[in-house]
């Protein structure tokens, strides 16, 4: 390990004249070697050992290094990938993580010099990286990363070092260990995993209440009703919030009933001898610790958003896409967002796809947090309708749904808004969406280059760079 500020030195000299040995150097670092030594695999040791030392301040102190599972030897990287993939390593967040997701697809691996500095990167709050790095990092990319505590957060639970869920950590372990303990006994004892955070809820500081509550969304069921009634009235806002989510999905106990009530009080279809239906509702007293807001729109609103979805055919007798459609009276809402809305959150996916047809400018309605409960085959769908009816920043929100590259399913529906929007190429999101074009795509797309706005070509021209280099590095670690 002394050896390390000579490696560069050696390699640049030449290493018949300045030879290296790894003697002394920590396994799990010491490169593999077989034969002669090249130049190449010294510097890749040194770009080894400066990762780990960044990561893992004993490294750098003598102290014992602990022992990492078996890892694969690093691989070897062709020129022409090496020097592509350098280039977009230094390319803003969203250019890095397409090239990370074209890594993984080919089982290849971020090299180990970039990752301290990606590391860092990826932290930042809302990156783009953060989702992608350490899958794109390798076998001994995630050992370092696991190896500095500042960048654990970047490994799934799947990556990350299993917590270890027993009574104990259920009863004094921190937040992540009894989240973890709660998860596991939920999944395979829900009344049991209930009741033992029952018995706790007292004693269980505000700011963690609402994570615990939020495990109860696994095998939710009416047993939980009583439970979650008692945290709905809980002194703290954002537990109550929690509380009413997590009962809108269960149409029976003493919340539904409650709403049923409301419906029946509050919300009529009138029918004319001539003409459609209508759907009239008046104002409903606020109650935010049941979920409705003050006002006479938001309250309408908050309640069809958090009331389960069968009670209003059980109480009025149609269904939520009937309903949206029917022209209102009395309180002014927008009744067909609301029911997207209340769809979305209760994962009712068939009512999802038809309600997205009739709000308005439903893709503006969508949340982040929504797209994980959402399957892909029907973001997809829902995405096909929105760039065929949005305007440009519609059509880019749904390419950002889908995330890259764009699956070949949309990507001809995608080229058509392209040529309605050719400012949408000023959007780096663009070059990584559609790195798995074919070549008469691409040259459709490079075509739009000359119907850009001027102002928005520099911009446009970048685009159309980091697509070159997208495309060169799939090609090159194919």
């Amino acid at each position: 390990m002394t050896a390390l500020d000579g490696l560069v030195a050696s390699a640049t000299v030449g290493l018949a004249v300045r030879p290296v040995s790894f003697d002394g150097w920590p396994p799990e670092l010491r490169p593999p070697v077989s034969g002669e030594v090249s130049a190449a695999t010294v510097l890749d040791a040194a770009a080894l050992m400066t990762a780990a030392r960044r990561s893992q301040p004993t490294f750098s102190t003598g102290e014992p290094v602990p022992d990492p599972p078996d890892l694969p030897a690093p691989q070897t990287w062709r020129p022409g990938a090496r020097g592509v993939v350098r280039q977009l390593l230094a390319e803003r967040p969203e250019i890095v993580a397409a090239a990370c997701k074209i890594l993984v697809a080919h089982g290849a691996a971020v090299p180990i010099r970039e990752l301290p500095e990606l590391a860092a990167k990826a932290i930042a709050p809302g990156s783009p990286l953060r989702a992608v790095l350490a899958q794109a990092a390798g076998p001994r990319g995630r050992w370092l990363l696991g190896e500095n505590p500042a960048w654990r957060g970047l490994l799934s639970a799947a990556e990350a070092v299993p917590v270890e869920a027993d009574d104990d950590a259920w009863l004094h372990g921190d937040l992540d260990h009894r989240l973890a303990w709660l998860a596991a006994r939920r999944s395979a004892e829900p009344d049991a995993a209930r009741q033992a955070l029952a018995d706790v809820w007292g004693q269980q500081k505000t700011g963690e209440k609402s994570e615990l509550l939020a495990v109860l969304a696994t095998g939710l069921g009416p047993g939980d009703v009583p439970f979650l009634e008692q945290a709905r009235v809980d002194r703290s806002a954002q537990v109550s919030k929690v509380a009413v989510r997590l009962l809108s999905h269960v149409p029976e106990g003493a919340f539904a009933d409650r709403r049923a009530g409301l419906i029946a009080a509050h919300a009529r279809v009138d029918k004319a001898f001539l003409g459609k239906p209508k759907l009239a509702v008046s104002e409903i007293p606020a109650d935010p610790k049941d979920g409705i807001a003050e006002g006479a729109e938001r309250g309408v609103m908050s309640l069809i958003e958090s009331t389960p979805l069968p009670l209003w055919y059980r109480v009025l007798g149609y269904h939520p896409p009937d309903l949206a459609k029917m022209a209102q009276t009395g309180v002014s809402f927008d009744a067909a967002t609301a029911f997207f809305r209340a769809a979305v959150e209760q994962h009712d996916l068939d009512l999802v796809v038809q309600l997205f047809a009739a709000a308005d400018q439903p893709w503006n309605k969508l949340q982040k947090g929504d797209l994980a409960g959402i399957p892909y085959n029907v973001r997809i769908e829902l995405a096909k309708r929105t760039v065929d009816q949005a305007d440009q920043s519609g059509i880019a929100t749904a390419i950002l749904w889908l995330g890259s590259p764009l699956p070949e399913a949309i990507l001809d529906t995608c080229l058509a808004a392209l040529a309605r929007y050719p400012a949408l190429l000023a959007f780096p999101e663009i070059a990584a969406a559609l790195v798995a074009a074919r070549p008469d795509q691409l040259a459709r797309v490079r075509a739009l280059a000359d119907r850009v706005p001027d102002p928005q070509k520099p911009a446009a021209g970048r685009t159309l760079t980091y697509l070159t280099l997208l495309t060169r590095l799939n090609q090159e670690l194919s």
